[in-house]
């Protein structure tokens, strides 16, 4: 519910929109040039002395050539010509700080400054994705103590010590993290309505508070941070929003068209047709991935980096010049799904 913006401190300040902590992330790509692989084309074409007029010109051989083709040199200027502009919404404010790394892209992010985050939506770790809020695990804990009996006449010291007892580390961590989401979210509530601004009383609210941003960068930004943020050394939570990206760039694809010229056979003539972009999207989403598959080898060998499930193979296949594009013994699933992939038991 909004409140009256006068009971609070500074009348810039307004109630943040909501985000569901239980969808996680959510991507939408707003806006994206409609013909990327003919405008990587049309750039491409120029090193050779070949001048595009038209888009509508360039053949989808052509187009498909020049994806791979610019990916061979340092020369990635054409991938610069292609540009998107997502909206990224349910991250933490842990992970856009990580993001707004990248010095090639332009963020606008939901500030705490003015925005009250009444709900306090805080996303949690992957340690307690598996667990129960600790509410829901008292009450199933309630029902097996006391089946047939209504909430009055629970004995709710009882409950306490067996869900503790049954509880799982995992599930005892959840409750130490619902309890201080909760305290956090009745004190800064607290703070605002008392008249405190919220630029001031955001100081309480966690790094893994939801936030949503802005992101707009060029093909070659997006491909140099997805070669980063996919290997295994980063955050779990950047496989979460890359699959999202990699979803929202297909989606957006299916609502794109492309002119392209098509011969007549009697005359020789040429015509235009509108021509979908869905395979030409397809195809941009499939060349994200770990650094290691456009260098051959990790780029994270020193004394600080962490543990990888994939870098004694990729090592291998290094030491014996196999090109990434047959690494078949790697599974995308390793680099993508494994919240371990960077961790190894003590």
């Amino acid at each position: 519910m909004a409140k009256d913006l006068q009971r609070w401190a500074d009348i810039a300040m307004f109630t943040a929109a909501p985000i569901d902590a239980a969808k996680g992330p959510e991507v939408q790509l707003l806006s994206c040039n409609n013909d990327p692989l003919g405008t990587i084309a049309a750039a491409a074409k120029m090193y050779k002395g070949e001048y595009v007029e038209n888009l509508a010109e360039i053949t989808d051989e052509e187009r498909q050539h020049y994806l791979v083709d610019v990916r061979k040199n340092v020369l990635a200027a054409p991938l610069e010509f292609v540009n998107f502009h997502f909206i990224i919404s349910g991250v933490t404010r842990g992970f856009t700080h990580q993001m707004v790394r990248q010095r090639t892209a332009t963020y606008c992010q939901e500030s705490t400054r003015f925005a009250v985050k009444e709900d306090v939506p805080v996303g949690l770790p992957p340690s307690l994705v598996d667990t129960m809020p600790w509410s829901e695990w008292m009450g199933k804990c309630a029902s097996e103590l006391f089946p047939v009996a209504d909430s009055a006449h629970i004995d709710w010291n009882i409950v306490q010590d067996y869900a503790t007892n049954q509880a799982t580390k995992e599930q005892l961590w959840r409750k130490d993290w619902d309890n201080h989401v909760e305290t956090t979210t009745l004190t800064y509530n607290a703070l605002i309505n008392s008249g405190m601004p919220a630029e001031d009383a955001r100081g309480l609210l966690p790094t893994n508070l939801l936030t949503r941003i802005n992101y707009n960068t060029s093909l070659r930004g997006l491909l140099e941070h997805s070669g980063l943020r996919l290997c295994s050394q980063a955050q779990f939570e950047w496989k979460l929003v890359w699959r999202k990206i990699i979803q929202a760039i297909r989606d957006y694809g299916e609502t794109q068209y492309y002119p392209l010229q098509k011969r007549r056979m009697f005359n020789g003539e040429s015509e235009t047709a509108e021509v979908s972009s869905s395979w030409q999207f397809d195809e941009l989403a499939s060349i994200f991935k770990p650094i290691c598959y456009k260098t051959g080898k990790c780029e994270f060998m020193s004394d600080g980096d962490r543990y990888c499930a994939i870098r004694d193979r990729v090592q291998d296949f290094h030491s014996r010049g196999v090109p990434s594009k047959d690494w078949n013994t790697i599974k995308t699933s390793e680099w993508m799904d494994n919240v371990e992939a960077a961790r190894i038991s003590q």
